[in-house]
């Protein structure tokens, strides 16, 4: 009988839902692909750390930065809001 050994790391995980409105002080690891992602996680995934040096991202697809329609409208409101806004401010 012959037993090898090898060195383990510990790890953990969890998932997007799970960290959100967590500070993630570590570090995240995401893979952002458009099959993983549904409107608003890109930004809840991203936005877990405090430091841009501890993000890494696996993949990253354009798709993946979903913006629901709604929050499409209310930001195209709030704009027409602030540009009929301006001229009454100058």
């Amino acid at each position: 009988m012959e037993r090898r050994q090898f060195p383990l790391t510990l790890a953990w995980s969890k998932t997007i839902h799970k960290s959100q409105g967590a500070t993630e002080v570590q570090g995240i690891i995401a893979k952002l692909d458009a099959h993983a992602c549904q409107p608003g996680m890109a930004y809840v995934a991203l936005s877990r750390c405090q430091r841009l040096e501890s993000v890494n991202l696996l993949a990253m697809d354009d798709k993946a930065f979903v913006v629901a329609e709604s929050v499409e409208r209310a930001l195209l409101l709030l704009h027409l809001r602030q540009a009929q806004e301006a001229p009454r401010q100058s």
